[in-house]
This record gives C-alpha cells, structure tokens and sequence, in this order.
C-alpha cells in the first residue's frame, strides 16, 4: 500500500515532462520551411518542346514514315494488372496515341484511346 504514493508522483512527473516539450513532427515541419528570400532568387527552368505541327515538318524533313509496330501493341493493355505496370503504360499509351494521331490512323488512334480509358479507370483516374 505505500508504493502507491510513489507511483502517482512518478506518474505525475512523466505526464507533466511530456507536455513541455515540442514534438519531433513540429520540428521537422519547422525544418523543412522555405524562406521567402530562399524562393524570391530561384529561376525558372523552361525546355521549349516542339509543337505537334513542328514534329510532322521535322518527321517529313527526315523522311521518317508511320510504323504500326513501334507503337506498345493495344492487346497488352490487360495484362498490366498490377497499379505501378498499369501506370507506366498509361503513359507510354498516350504518347502511342499522340504518335498515331499525328500521321492520321484514325482507326488505330480509336484504339489507344480506349486502352488508356481502361487503364485510367483501373487506376480510378477520372
């Protein structure tokens, strides 16, 4: 029955130490802040890109043709199940259409925008 005492003063000491100090979650926020000073000297990084209607000049300039067979074939679309595959060749079906649609396949660009639809849905991409 004496060792009650105690226990409740050193209980009461643990609680009233563990308010007082900051948490290891504040001090990391406060560490990874940004001055204004730090943003107000950065400078843009810009890459011109060329535009759809340069690529098709650059494409006949260098005599290069649409090759059905470079494109990631539209039948493998199901078989990307896991979310990381599926993510990848998301992207890599965007680019294939923005390839097909710049020589004009229509049927084939039908096709690649379906398997990205699929692709999207699966990984609950509006």
């Amino acid at each position: 029955m004496k060792n009650y005492p105690a226990f409740g003063i050193i209980l009461f000491a643990v609680l009233i130490s563990s308010c007082t100090g900051k948490s290891s979650q504040e001090s990391a926020v406060q560490e990874n802040l940004v001055s204004e000073k730090d943003t107000l000297h950065a400078s843009p990084i810009l890459y011109q890109i060329a535009l759809p209607v340069d690529m098709i000049q650059i494409f006949e300039k260098a005599g290069i043709r649409y090759n059905k067979d470079i494109p990631n074939p539209v039948s493998k679309a199901d078989e990307y199940t896991q979310s990381g595959l599926a993510a990848i060749n998301l992207g890599i079906y965007g680019i294939d259409l923005g390839y097909i649609k710049l020589f004009g396949d229509p049927q084939a660009a039908l096709k690649y925008f379906n398997a990205i639809h699929k692709l999207a849905t699966q990984l609950g991409i509006p």
